[in-house]
């Protein structure tokens, strides 16, 4: 794969130790114009 990709999650408390985790769907959204971009990390 190249670009992240964002999911969304619907995660529901079954007891005090588990969790059930849904994907719901899956979404690619373009960086905003004119944002910061973070460094990259080099060696």
């Amino acid at each position: 794969g190249g670009r992240p990709v964002m999911k969304a999650q619907i995660i529901t408390r079954i007891d005090d130790k588990q969790y059930r985790v849904a994907d719901v769907f899956e979404t690619y959204v373009d960086h905003l114009v004119n944002a910061i971009e973070p460094s990259r990390f080099k060696f």
